[in-house]
């Protein structure tokens, strides 16, 4: 019923045509949620509290003409993690409480890293991607450590693709039968390393 509500007052903010005044009321509803959710009972009020001040930024952001795609998918991000510290309890696993969060914050800053080759953009993936990979290893939770490594993964091939186009082809065929070569005469042992890293990875929260 809380949320029912919350999100009731959220729209009819949003349905307010001033600016000010909807960012006044924005403002209120989050700060109220907040206050009531720090009672154990009413919780969930903090989804509305975090909603109810991402959307204020968003329409503060588009108000000044902000059109950084970070300046409005960060705060999301923040705003995913925070709730999913503050509502999940510990037992969920690490896709519930960190995932949404993580994924909002790495993903379209890689996709347009990727389509861009924005160097900007690929540092900053770079950097949260090894941060997300680090945090997972320490902490053995799954989301972080895949979703970093992918992050990586997706701009390291985008980068490595134009360099293997300009070597030469009898480079790459060289480097291609070698490491066939080295696969095949070590297959039993990779085949029982991917088991042991599946298994490890199947363990994480």
């Amino acid at each position: 019923a809380d949320i029912v509500v919350g999100a009731v007052l959220v729209l009819a903010v949003l349905a307010t045509r001033s600016l000010d005044a909807a960012s006044g009321a924005l403002a209120l509803t989050g700060l109220v949620a907040g206050v009531h959710a720090l009672r154990p009972s009413r919780r969930p009020l903090v989804g509305v509290a975090i909603a109810a001040t991402v959307v204020l930024t968003w329409m503060r952001l588009a108000a000044a003409d902000v059109t950084l795609l970070e300046a409005y998918t960060l705060p999301l991000a923040g705003a995913l993690l925070l709730a999913g510290a503050l509502v999940r309890p510990a037992r969920h696993s690490s896709w519930v409480r960190s995932g949404a969060g993580l994924f909002a914050a790495l993903g379209p800053t890689a996709l347009l890293a990727v389509s861009e080759t924005d160097v900007t953009r690929t540092l900053a993936v770079v950097l949260g991607g090894a941060a997300a990979v680090v945090w997972g290893a320490v902490e053995r939770e799954q989301a972080p450590l895949a979703i970093g490594g992918a992050a990586l993964t997706a701009v390291a091939l985008r980068h490595l693709g134009p360099v293997a186009n300009e070597l030469p082809r009898y480079v790459v065929f060289a480097v291609a039968g070698v490491s066939l070569l080295a696969a095949g005469a070590t297959f039993e042992q990779r085949r029982r390393d991917l088991r042991r890293v599946r298994e490890v990875f199947g363990q994480l929260g």
